[in-house]
């Protein structure tokens, strides 16, 4: 079997069994060992300028993101990257301290209120568009048009 996964999978970073898979786990070593440090940084020093290191740059920081949502990582503070010349996170291994400080609670209330408004936004966008969609298609209240709008909205998973 191939290592790659479907992208469900993928996205979430989770397997069944809750444990941390092999990416997740190779992105919390170098995070404990490099960071606190921006992805750029962390990455480049774990690389060392290797062309045949195993994760890419970009797959790093996807994994950063995962352990994040898995409440073993955290990105509080913001500076230029030492690599990119770009602001950018810190990135650090979330300890029982920092994990109850005012500072990355009031950072993790912000970033969840954020998602939640970009997926109410996503949902306002999809549901004009289907309007524009039926309404083009000569299905506006129509019994086509309500089974043309459940065929989408099944679709979207809504």
């Amino acid at each position: 079997m191939s290592g790659f996964k479907n992208s469900r999978e993928s996205h979430h970073g989770l397997k069944a069994d809750k444990k941390l898979g092999d990416l997740q786990e190779e992105a919390l070593t170098y995070l404990k060992e490099y960071g606190p440090g921006t992805t750029g940084e962390i990455w480049s020093a774990a690389s060392d300028g290797s062309v045949s290191f195993p994760m890419h740059k970009a797959d790093f920081a996807s994994r950063l993101n995962e352990l994040r949502d898995r409440g073993l990582a955290a990105s509080i503070l913001s500076r230029k990257c030492r690599v990119s010349n770009k602001t950018c996170q810190i990135w650090q291994v979330l300890t029982p301290e920092l994990a109850n400080s005012r500072d990355y609670l009031t950072m993790e209330v912000e970033r969840r209120q954020n998602n939640m408004d970009q997926a109410q936004s996503h949902y306002i966008q999809a549901k004009k568009a289907l309007a524009k969609a039926k309404k083009r298609l000569q299905l506006h209240d129509t019994p086509q048009g309500d089974l043309f709008e459940q065929a989408i909205t099944r679709g979207f998973g809504v």
